[in-house]
């Protein structure tokens, strides 16, 4: 369960490969196009030809695709809708014209609406139309589970053989103000609304626009973060506007201010500001009592701002982490708890983004991992531990227990954790995991054998010789924990398949859950549990 910033695709950068609207045009708009639509495409077997560009068809929404976009067939085709405007829901029956086909598949473009769909409700965000974030905020909550779990049984289609139950989607008591960490881009460039006053063209401080990576949307509000950050964000506009800094132009790469980075705990009610700027102050004396003013007004019109930390950055990829940092106020981290543990988090830890539903997520992944066992026993692998949530919440139920991860930062994030809990059996090392796993079924690796392993990879899952090495090393417990299902269909099949060391045989999938970590888009994090 890594950061958001390695797994989490819940922002708009999960559709700016989609095409996305010109500067002034508003995402409501159905399709961009100067011709009229062509002839009614009925679909019916007598058809004489196949549908073709700028056809008009008319059919029932029945679902979504795993990137959240509207699906329907007319006829023998199956048809997609990309970045539908608000309402594009199942249940709902739309008229849409053909953009293009490819054998029997069509993708097309919404006109409008014959029936709405009956589980449509009001989105909460002014700017739902145009950020492209929360896919399905207009869609009933309840109805989204239920979506969200028939997206999951496709995607993870191949594992029925194997005998896979999927429970219905553990979701949120409340699906709003879930997110304890936001990264906001500074821009020079502005996606301009369809009611947007034309104030400030070449200042946005907010989410990239959906398609238009160059181009920020200025975020007024944002209803996934608490009430406290819309207010940060707020006064960190309007007092760079006052100080005329410049804003990072996403194409030149030119400009002072970059991100700003919001985090909160929400069991402590702490608040982390990250400013990310360019490295500007190093090559310019006169911006420097410029931010300096700058920093000092945010932090005196919000005092709920625990501490502040500067990052600075020259490189041109768009990443929210600065090449040095420095703490201006505070002590530079923040405190949260989950897990029964206490947290300090940096602008850099990996944190999960949702606390709530990550407390949802390791009950189930420990009531997996540790079902039967009674009293504290065996050894524990926590492979692709980010800052070792897992390894450091269940260590009292195992003798000793270990975690590793690629990243530096975050094992560093986990021995501090350790100390400050007073977990003394774990031990955390900085590993590729793949690289580690075949060096356990190499016999090379001085870790205790497992008798419970936990793996959580990223969102391309794992590599093949790590799905080998797994097989060999072949803890008799095994939980997968994934953020992408396509990747833990792949994984799977192997480790259900192959027969393990000594004769040993092929695990069998135990028990499977699905948690909502990020209402409103199409994500669902799975978890499963193997034995052998």
């Amino acid at each position: 369960m890594n950061d958001d910033s390695e797994k989490d695709a819940t922002a708009s950068d999960e559709a700016s490969d989609e095409a996305g609207a010109d500067a002034g045009a508003t995402g409501s708009a159905a399709v961009a196009t100067d011709r009229d639509p062509g002839p009614m495409w009925a679909g019916d077997p007598t058809a004489a030809r196949m549908p073709r560009r700028d056809d008009v068809i008319e059919f029932d929404v029945r679902g979504f695709d795993g990137r959240g976009n509207a699906i329907g067939s007319v006829g023998a085709y199956s048809v997609t809708l990309r970045r539908g405007p608000l309402g594009t829901l199942p249940g709902a029956r739309v008229r849409a014209r053909v953009a293009k086909r490819r054998r029997s598949a069509v993708e097309a473009h919404v006109l409008e609406f014959v029936e709405r769909s009956p589980h449509e409700v009001e989105a909460r965000c002014e700017h739902a139309a145009d950020c492209g974030g929360c896919r399905f905020q207009e869609l009933d909550y309840a109805r989204q589970l239920v979506e969200l779990g028939a997206i999951a049984r496709r995607r993870l289609r191949p594992l029925e053989p194997f005998g896979l139950e999927l429970p219905d989607p553990i979701g949120a008591d409340d699906p709003w103000r879930y997110r304890n960490k936001m990264d906001f881009t500074f821009a020079s460039r502005r996606w301009l609304e369809s009611d947007d006053d034309g104030r400030h063209p070449n200042f946005a401080l907010g989410l990239h626009a959906p398609g238009r990576f160059e181009k920020g949307l200025d975020v007024r509000a944002c209803h996934l973060q608490g009430a406290v950050g819309d207010r940060i964000v707020t006064a960190a506009r309007s007092r760079a506007l006052e100080l005329e800094l410049e804003p990072w132009d996403l194409r030149d790469h030119t400009g002072f201010l970059r991100h700003l980075v919001v985090r909160r705990g929400e069991a402590t009610g702490e608040w982390l500001v990250y400013l990310v700027t360019s490295c500007a102050l190093d090559r310019d004396g006169e911006l420097a009592p410029r931010f300096e003013r700058y920093w000092r007004a945010l932090v005196e019109d919000m005092p709920e701002i625990t501490t502040l930390v500067h990052g600075a950055t020259d490189r041109q990829s768009s990443v929210a982490i600065g090449d040095t940092d420095r703490v201006l106020h505070g002590s530079g981290r923040i405190r949260e708890r989950l897990a029964g543990l206490e947290h300090e988090i940096s602008p850099r830890s990996f944190f999960q983004t949702n606390t709530a539903q990550a407390e949802r997520l390791f009950e189930t992944v420990a009531e997996f991992a540790t079902a039967g066992r009674a009293t504290p026993s065996g050894v524990f692998w926590d492979l692709y531990c980010g800052a070792g949530l897992f390894a450091l919440a269940l260590a009292d139920r195992f003798e000793r227990a270990f975690g590793a991860e690629l990243v530096p930062e975050a094992i560093a994030d986990a021995r501090a954790n350790a100390v400050r809990n007073g977990v003394t059996n774990a031990h955390f090392e900085v590993a590729d995991a793949a690289e580690l796993l075949v060096r356990a079924a190499a016999g090379a690796l001085d870790w205790p054998a497992p008798d419970v392993a936990v793996v959580d990879p990223p969102r391309a899952g794992l590599h093949k010789d790590a799905v080998d090495a797994l097989v060999r090393v072949g803890p008799p417990r095994l939980v997968y924990v994934s953020c992408h299902l396509d990747s833990a269909a792949r994984d799977l099949v192997p480790l259900l398949t192959q027969e393990g060391a000594d004769g040993r045989g092929a695990y069998r999938l135990v028990r499977s859950a699905l948690v909502d970590l990020f209402p409103h888009t199409p994500h669902l994090e799975g978890v499963f549990l193997l034995e052998r």
